[in-house]
């Protein structure tokens, strides 16, 4: 079973080019005096990992290239999943108990709300830190570690001519403003320093340190769920990828107190050996981990002496097919998926498992794959803060100032958003009213909501085995948290999904990251990011084309925004490759409603489809928007950037911005291709064949018959949706009193014939989506 688990993420990690340990540089790397005294260091200061993990290994394409190898870690034996494989004990942590207690305590105090008066306080503390200690050379505790500290090529101390081959202005503008945030954190640093000569030399407290310890603090430090945000030597050597793994506070007395606590119980029995804070350390997630195994094992302990209240059966085994029961869970469905995706259509239409069986029937699940965590507060504020508007309108606890980055006439211009100015409040208004049909069908469409919630979830309930989710926990309260505690440590561990063989390498998930925020806050990117995504920004008035619908819709936004004084109304939408967007489509349907004319107009709904050709008008519309978008905004085209990354010699910076645009014009083309055939598919639907054979026939120029039916399991969800819509909206009329708030808003509808007469001329097939015209391939 764990053996599965290992495949699947070297089946994931093919396109980074890493696989492969160059054992010559790998020996060399670890003969250097910096490494071994880096691992002395941590060894006799309590640190336990040697029999688990192995540092440093090279790591490349071919086991004999010398040119290009990336420093990791890796495996020494099979790591299961729910195992812990690092401990780092308090003392090795610098955190910011640990300043407030250094000699250099005072000037963190003094200087508090010169340090905090940013969002990033906490950093800028730690920067100071390291600098007065990288100050002292090897008379400081944390030398060892420090040496072995590689830097980050962040993008802001890039050139601008490199730069530029991002082929993204907006990008290039919030690094630029990264720059100037910079620079003056660096005199602010330098300023306080400048107050104490007693303890620091201000001639070596030089910007060329600064920088060292920015890229140290910024690119390695750990932050989210610990009680201080934390610089952790060891743990912060391994690389990123989209590999679930966690970490946790450890502490080996409490967890051997509290594994057999249960909160649930109504009546607990108090132990004298803990304080009542000590409870807090216990979280279903955290008692799920098996820290003993490998604690134990360094520790040279006896396998047969066990803590009191520690499980054997919670993967002490070392059976390779002894894993948690929730992994097994997470193995049946990787090898479902493997099914599903080896399916071929001829399969899928005449096996008597299938016959009966739509695309959706199939027990695929996509799992959490395509969502990533690049939060407003975290991400790029050119793409997201402008969004932001209508949010933080109504949330007052947001008190940092935001701004747009808008590109014209070869500039880029910074505006602070003003959310208390009339432009903003008409901006909002007229979105309102460009989504008013939300509103006139409110009971209509609220109960299709509710119909559709509960389809979704028996249909989720269906498609997937229940797992249990760190994201169902609540987060750790750390009153029980002290940092002089020698039990305490931090850890890495293995997730349930995760599992490593020997020689594997071992990577710690940064966060579901876009290539954008890895590149602004990291220095690199990834050719295989199932997290990427592209944030762009849809205007209400689409570029005039030859297209009658959209000419038609331009005219409608002209006279709009004439109305109201606005020559543009936006909105952010995020798109992913190989999965439509059903808020782009949501968008579009809202603003084609405005045009549309056809005996369902009534009917449409924004946030699903119902109608056909309304469809087949929305989905060119995207096709349009999207092909224009990857026309205009890049300047060399895919092929060209593909055959620029087989040149050998490319300068590291040159080929990170190269990958970087790939990969945003790659979600375009997936983008444009899902469209595409989907429009194909409707097209299809309206000569009346059977519904699941029209949606498995293959589209010429978009895909091959291997790919129709991976293919079909990205666009399941919105067929199902169209079926199941067929026969709840258009075989229902809508309310009287709807009819006439749509009459009067959009300047007078013919009136609908009666639900007998609607019944009697439009019988809908409950088992074929019908469409009003027949459109011509």
């Amino acid at each position: 079973m764990a053996d599965y688990l290992c495949e699947d993420i070297l089946n994931r990690l093919k396109q980074e080019n890493c696989l492969c340990i160059n054992k010559n540089k790998t020996r060399e790397l670890q003969q250097q005096t910096l490494f071994i005294k880096f691992h002395k260091w941590l060894k006799e200061n309590g640190a336990i990992y040697d029999h688990c993990i192995e540092y440093p290994v090279a790591f490349s394409d071919k086991p004999d290239n010398q040119n290009f190898y990336l420093i990791g870690v890796a495996a020494k034996k099979l790591l299961g999943p729910q195992q812990a494989y690092l401990y780092i004990p308090n003392k090795l942590i610098i955190n910011e108990y640990k300043l407030l207690q250094s000699e250099y305590g005072h000037i963190f105090r003094e200087n508090e709300h010169l340090f905090k008066e940013g969002s990033e306080g906490e950093q800028i503390q730690l920067i100071f830190y390291v600098i007065c200690e990288q100050i002292k050379g090897e008379a400081s505790f944390w030398y060892p570690y420090f040496q072995t500290c590689q830097d980050s090529d962040l993008p802001q101390f890039w050139k601008d001519d490199e730069l530029e081959d991002l082929e993204d202005q907006l990008m290039i503008a919030e690094i630029q403003e990264v720059r100037g945030n910079y620079q003056k954190e660096f005199q602010l640093c330098r300023s306080i320093a400048s107050k104490y000569p007693e303890l620091i030399d201000l001639d070596k407290f030089s910007e060329d340190l600064y920088k060292i310890a920015y890229n140290l603090v910024t690119t390695r430090c750990f932050g989210w769920s610990l009680p201080y945000t934390s610089l952790v030597p060891l743990a912060d050597c391994f690389n990123h990828y989209n590999i679930d793994n966690q970490y946790e506070l450890f502490n080996s007395k409490l967890h051997t107190l509290l594994s057999d606590y249960n909160p649930k119980s109504s009546v607990q029995e108090l132990k004298e050996e803990l304080r009542e804070v000590d409870y807090q350390y216990y979280t279903k997630e955290k008692m799920q981990l098996n820290f003993m195994k490998n604690f134990k094992e360094d520790q040279d302990l006896d396998k047969n002496q066990q803590p009191a209240g520690e499980s054997s059966s919670e993967g002490d085994s070392d059976d390779p097919d002894d894993i948690p029961e929730i992994s097994q869970k997470r193995v049946n469905k990787l090898m479902i998926r493997s099914t599903c995706l080896g399916l071929t259509t001829q399969q899928f239409l005449e096996d008597e498992g299938y016959q009966k069986c739509q695309i959706w029937d199939l027990k695929y699940d996509s799992t959490s794959d395509e969502e990533d965590n690049d939060t407003s507060s975290e991400s790029s504020s050119s793409e997201t803060e402008e969004l932001e508007i209508e949010d933080n309108s109504q949330n007052k606890k947001k008190k940092r100032d935001q701004y747009t980055f808008t590109y014209q006439d070869n500039q880029v211009i910074k505006k602070k958003i003003d959310r208390n100015s009339v432009d903003n409040a008409r901006k909002l208004n007229l979105i309102d009213l460009l989504v008013q049909q939300k509103e006139y069908l409110d009971a209509k469409e609220t109960k299709m909501r509710k119909l559709k919630q509960q389809d979704d979830q028996r249909y989720r309930k269906f498609i997937m085995q229940e797992e249990t989710s760190s994201d169902e926990e609540d987060d750790e309260k750390f009153e029980w948290y002290e940092d002089q505690d020698k039990n305490t440590f931090f850890t890495l561990c293995t997730q349930y999904k995760t599992a490593y063989d020997k020689g594997d390498q071992i990577f710690h998930c940064y966060g579901r990251r876009t290539n954008r925020f890895l590149l602004l806050n990291y220095g690199f990117v990834l050719q295989d990011n199932k997290y990427n995504s592209i944030t762009l920004r849809v205007n209400i008035t689409l570029n005039k084309t030859k297209d009658e619908i959209l000419n038609e819709q331009q005219i409608l936004a002209d006279r709009v925004s004439e109305a109201v004084g606005l020559n543009k109304i936006s909105k952010y939408i995020k798109l992913k490759k190989d999965r439509i967007s059903e808020e782009l489509l949501s968008y579009l349907r809202a603003s084609l409603m405005n045009v549309y004319r056809d005996q369902n107009h009534q009917y449409l709904l924004i946030s699903t489809p119902v109608e056909i050709k309304f469809e087949m008008q929305v989905l060119l519309s995207a096709i349009n928007l999207l092909q224009n978008l990857l026309n205009t905004r890049f300047k060399k085209s895919i092929y060209e950037d593909r055959k620029i990354l087989q040149e050998s010699d490319l300068s590291g910076r040159k080929r990170t911005a190269i990958i970087f645009r790939l990969k945003q014009k790659e979600i375009f083309e997936s983008q444009i291709k899902l469209y595409s055939i989907l429009t194909k598919v409707l097209s299809r639907l309206q000569n009346g064949s059977s519904f699941k054979q029209t949606y498995l026939q293959r589209v010429e120029g978009y895909e091959t018959d291997n790919q129709i039916i991976y293919n079909r399991l990205r666009l399941r969800k919105y067929l199902r949706e169209l079926i199941i819509n067929q026969k709840r909206v258009l075989s229902v009329p809508l309310e009287p009193d709807y009819v006439e708030k749509f009459k009067e808003y959009y300047g007078g509808i013919q009136q609908q014939p009666s639900q007998n007469e609607y019944k009697e001329n439009n019988e809908v097939n409950t088992t074929e989506p019908r469409g009003q015209q027949k459109i011509n391939e």
